[in-house]
């Protein structure tokens, strides 16, 4: 998995062999939850179109769930706000949630290492089996 930031989103990049998956998201830890925007992107554009509240809501579900687990089990308080993702992207099952629990792990410790002093990585390689 590839973890980088691009504007206000965190994001991740995750292929492997055939299969390739892209999620952004924007985090607040002030903000009151509330139903994320939900953005769609294509491979051939990087323009974002923004998905009715009904369309995209196995994504939405499945990213803001994984976000509650990784905050319990970690101890932080992220919210969603906002959550982008590829259309092209290759379908695999649970992949929104999977890669948005990394996301909040990966966040997590960025900001640990930011209040040790570390600076923060604009580009982070973590090699998992996935």
């Amino acid at each position: 998995m590839r973890f980088t930031r691009i504007g206000d989103l965190e994001v991740v990049t995750r292929i492997t062999g055939p299969t390739h998956n892209f999620l952004g998201l924007a985090f607040s830890t002030d903000a009151e939850p509330s139903t994320p925007i939900l953005e769609r992107v294509e491979l051939e554009s990087s323009k974002a179109t923004i998905e009715p509240v009904d369309v995209g809501e196995d994504i939405r579900r499945e990213v803001v769930e994984a976000v509650s687990e990784a905050n319990q089990r970690l101890g932080t308080h992220f919210t969603v706000t906002k959550i982008r993702y590829c259309e092209d992207d290759t379908p695999v099952p649970g992949i929104h949630g999977q890669l948005a629990g990394s996301l909040v792990e990966h966040v997590a410790r960025e900001q640990k290492n930011l209040g040790a002093g570390m600076p923060r990585s604009n580009d982070s390689l973590i090699e998992m089996n996935s």
